[in-house]
């Protein structure tokens, strides 16, 4: 088995510490980020706007190193970051990742601006956080657009619905044309577990099966500007979860990032119209979705908790 950092177990009041820096840090962020979000509205000329963009990106920077302070005073957990000490900060980033709870989007954070100092993410968000108080302010400063899913049986008796999601995917990417981004998109939808694997059939012995929409139809919102695909990994040597996080009880987490090019012809390619393309892309994802997988087969090989 594979040395990995053994689980602990911290005490209540360093719990209580631990989550209260946490809130505190998340509230200094989304109160700030909305202030000066609400200014930028305000404001007359262009130049002034995307100076007020800058310093918007320049306070989640902040909110990372401080969580990252947090991480190590406490001993919250031993992190591994890999392939990401090349990135480009003034570089466009499409980055796709596994999802296995909802520590990932820390640990995404920390990985690709704490340590690799990316252009702001931005996340396509669950419509029902729109009613979550700070996550709601954060996501509205930084432009993040919320998404809500149809079910098949609800699209049939509502078919004006279809294509919604696609249509608020493009509107998102749009407005990231012309400044250094970087978007990231969970592929496969929805957190993994054994019972949502179990009822879609996965082929895949650690992963959901892959979405290709979104993926798609942020690349060919964003066309020629995107520079690279970051195709992330997310390894972790305990169950993962806040409550497991905020109590040292994860142990060690592994971000590895591939950089992948993006094949030029995909770039003005029409996934809702052009079956061609997207069988294309569809093989062209599933051949990702299985190199992952079998990275994720080598941390299961040394007892990592990837099942």
């Amino acid at each position: 088995m594979d040395k990995k950092q053994s689980k602990k177990q911290l005490t209540l009041w360093k719990r209580i510490a631990v989550t209260s820096l946490l809130l505190l840090y998340l509230g200094r962020l989304a109160g700030s980020a909305m202030m000066y979000a609400l200014l930028r509205r305000l404001l007359p000329r262009q130049a002034w706007r995307d100076k007020l963009t800058q310093h918007i990106a320049a306070i989640g920077y902040a909110y990372t190193g401080r969580n990252a302070q947090v991480y190590e005073r406490f001993e919250l957990t031993e992190w591994e970051v890999i392939g990401a000490a090349d990135l480009d900060p003034n570089k466009n980033y499409l980055i796709m990742s596994n999802h296995v709870s909802a520590v990932d989007i820390l640990a995404v954070i920390h990985a690709l601006h704490h340590v690799a100092h990316i252009p702001i993410m931005r996340f396509f968000v669950k419509s029902n956080l729109r009613w979550v108080p700070l996550i709601s302010a954060v996501c509205r400063a930084y432009d993040m657009p919320f998404m809500k899913r149809y079910s098949r049986a609800y699209l049939e008796k509502h078919p004006e619905k279809r294509g919604e999601d696609f249509r608020t995917a493009h509107a998102a990417c749009n407005k990231l044309r012309g400044t250094p981004f970087s978007i990231i998109n969970y592929v496969e939808g929805t957190r993994k577990t054994p019972a949502k694997k179990a009822k879609q059939q996965s082929p895949y012995n650690y992963l959901l099966k892959p979405k290709a929409g979104g993926m798609a139809q942020a690349i060919h919102a964003l066309g020629d500007e995107l520079d690279m695909l970051l195709d992330v990994t997310l390894v972790y040597s305990h169950p993962p979860s806040l409550a497991a996080l905020l109590s040292g009880q994860i142990g060690r987490i592994v971000v590895d990032v591939k950089q992948r090019p993006i094949p030029a012809h995909f770039l003005d390619s029409d996934y809702s119209n052009d079956p061609v393309f997207k069988e294309a892309f569809h093989t062209w994802l599933n051949q990702l979705w299985v190199e992952k997988d079998a990275l994720l087969a080598t941390y299961a090989e040394r007892g990592w908790a990837v099942s």
